[in-house]
């Protein structure tokens, strides 16, 4: 009897815990806690007795400047970190420059960093009275050109890409002397070398002016001249300062030097340069995942980068102001990430984790990564919602927006993302023995590859069986020289569904390489700069019930020659060309392509949009797309940028 009763009363206290509110704790200076540091400390002598009851930590308003990152493990789990409201707690890893004096007549203005001259300090981003200033940069206009030649061909990156490459040819870059000469600093000097769809940033180690040859130190990711590019441009020298707003910092003298703005006054003004590259981790592991976090109500400003050739998508950038590994059913929302040299969030392993309702801007590298393994179950279940993310890349413009890789269940949705040097969306996700049934729907993605070629708004890689792209607004993307497209399916894409999308005013809509079994089902396609369709060395891609719409370009590109090669099926299809004559196919005949069977219940005629003058591409009620099947596009819920 005393046992049953023993037990009873147990299981009341257990469920009066389980019942009770949360905890909340305020960090304040006129409080107990006055630092997050004993909040959390609190907290955890709470779960002890409680382990998952929720602790919400308040934070106070105002710049709380960060030394070291905020560190979260296990131990923290059920605790919520809530800012004062959105944007007035800010977590930086700035400083103040302050003491700034005239140079030049007051044209340039400087700050003595002795830092800087010991070596101590480098940066690579400033903001002056909360905007980000661009670093100086010649040439002043497009780009110089280099002499370097590297002519082996590229063998696709399944294929071994250029197989091994002497390290010594990644080391030196032969310049024309009209463009540089023994007056480039070699203390101060960064070089951005492009490639295709990557590029490389090094520093000077010699420079010799009489053969015009620059050794860069580190080794370059590709030789310069590979893929036939020749582009280059040099940062953070005082020769570039040819503009109002422009900086750099001078290593040799210890100083940082800025031209101010008409109206701008150096002596009012607030200059803050990054001193420290993470703010907040959050850190479980595999076995003893961080979980039930949340971050909601801060923003985070004010990181460090170092300078390195970063690789595809900038992946070799580890510098990020937030990361999460082995967090469980955490969340991040409505955070504010502005002026970050590295990356905004990096996610890896966990599951079940989300962001949402974060606005990410002004970033040097990528604003959202997440990634999990081959592995089913790490780092699966992730919801990346209704974020804004925009200008991502500014100091690695090879940088992408939101990148998520070997993540199974991922919902990347109602995201706004414009203003990117490389893509927009990257997914790729190989899960062994499992679908991976990733949803990419209803985002608005524009004015992204304005600084490299071969990406897209959507670009997609690997295995992706159960994938749907659904729903999405992609426009204005055309690449560096004409490589962007709305949707991508690179090497290796397979078992994607790729239905009601709206592209427009891209390079093409569609850009299929090296990929099979992929459906393109009623999207609308407008005004490619060179077609709508390329299929490359892709097989078994169908279409159906889309609208083609041209502007006196082809349908498909010159890479389908036989078509039975390339295409599975389409039929269905409305297709227009805005002269009101048949649109040319391609490479084949209209007569050859229903010949094989391919549109033979196709119609040419005018698919009747609301006013595509001003981009509404809904349909009138009599559209003929509708008649063949066509279903309205539902766009209502992707997101637009607020007046």
């Amino acid at each position: 009897m005393k046992q049953t009763v023993y037990s009873i009363a147990v299981v009341l206290i257990m469920a009066a815990q389980a019942t009770a509110g949360p905890l909340r704790l305020e960090v304040s200076t006129q409080n107990r806690f006055k630092t997050v540091a004993a909040a959390l400390e609190r907290a955890r002598e709470e779960h002890k007795k409680n382990p998952e009851r929720e602790v919400i930590i308040s934070m106070p308003a105002g710049y709380l400047p960060m030394e070291a990152p905020l560190v979260l493990g296990p131990e923290d789990s059920y605790v919520t970190l809530q800012g004062n409201s959105m944007g007035s707690t800010i977590l930086g890893g700035g400083r103040p420059i302050r003491g700034w004096h005239p140079l030049e007549e007051g044209r340039l203005w400087a700050a003595d960093l002795p830092e800087v001259k010991e070596g101590k300090w480098d940066f690579r981003s400033l903001t002056i009275n909360g905007k980000w200033r661009q670093r100086a940069y010649l040439p002043r206009t497009g780009f110089f050109e280099h002499l370097s030649e590297y002519k082996e061909p590229w063998r696709s990156t399944t294929g071994g890409g250029f197989g091994t490459v002497p390290v010594e040819l990644k080391r030196t870059m032969v310049y024309k002397p009209e463009d540089l000469g023994s007056w480039l600093s070699q203390a101060n000097a960064e070089l951005v070398i492009y490639h295709s769809w990557d590029m490389s940033h090094a520093r000077v180690e010699a420079n010799d002016p009489v053969t015009h040859t620059l050794t860069l130190t580190p080794p370059l990711g590709y030789p310069a001249g590979a893929f036939g590019i020749h582009r280059y441009r040099v940062e953070n020298i005082a020769e570039g300062m040819h503009t109002p707003g422009l900086w750099y910092l001078d290593r040799e003298n210890g100083q940082v030097v800025y031209w101010p703005l008409p109206g701008e006054d150096m002596a009012r003004s607030v200059a803050v340069a990054p001193r420290w590259s993470e703010l907040v981790k959050i850190e479980g592991k595999p076995d003893q995942p961080v979980r039930h976090v949340r971050l909601t109500g801060l923003a985070l400003v004010d990181t460090n980068v170092s300078w390195k050739s970063p690789g595809f998508g900038a992946a070799g950038i580890s510098e990020t102001a937030m990361t999460v590994s082995n967090g469980q059913d955490c969340s991040l929302d409505h955070l504010a990430f502005r002026f970050l040299g590295g990356n905004a969030i990096k996610l890896s392993g966990g599951s079940g984790n989300r962001v949402s309702q974060c606005g990410i801007g002004y970033v040097g590298a990528s604003g959202i990564v997440a990634g999990g393994t081959a592995e089913p179950g790490v780092g699966d279940n992730l919801a990346i919602e209704d974020n804004h993310l925009q200008h991502i890349g500014l100091i690695y413009p090879g940088a992408i927006a939101l990148r998520v890789g070997n993540v199974a269940n991922a919902r990347l949705c109602r995201n706004l993302i414009h203003d990117v040097g490389y893509s927009g969306i990257c997914f790729s996700c190989e899960k062994k023995g499992a679908p991976n049934n990733g949803l990419i729907e209803n985002n608005h993605i524009y004015r992204v590859m304005t600084a490299l070629n071969d990406g897209a708004a959507i670009y997609l890689g690997n295995k992706l069986d159960g994938c749907v792209v659904r729903g999405n607004v992609c426009h204005d993307i055309h690449g560096l020289t004409g490589m962007g497209w709305g949707i991508y399916p690179d090497e290796q894409s397979c078992f994607l569904t790729v239905t009601g999308n709206l592209v427009y005013r891209c390079l093409g809509s569609f850009h299929v390489h090296m990929a099979h079994d992929i459906k393109f089902e009623n999207n609308i396609a407008v005004n490619g700069d060179s077609y709508q369709v390329s299929l490359p060395r892709s097989s078994n891609i169908s279409f159906a019930y889309n609208i083609f719409v041209c502007d006196g370009e082809p349908v498909l590109s010159n890479s389908i020659t036989n078509p039975k090669d390339h295409v599975g099926q389409s039929d269905f299809n409305l297709f227009w060309d805005v002269s009101g004559n048949k649109p040319p196919l391609g490479k084949p005949t209209w007569e050859a392509w229903t010949g094989l069977g391919l549109d033979t219940h196709s119609v040419f005629a005018d698919p009747l949009f609301v006013d595509s003058a001003h981009d509404n591409y809904d349909l009138k009620p009599d559209s003929p797309a509708l008649k063949l099947g066509f279903v309205k596009l539902d766009l209502s819920r992707v997101p637009y940028e607020k007046e």
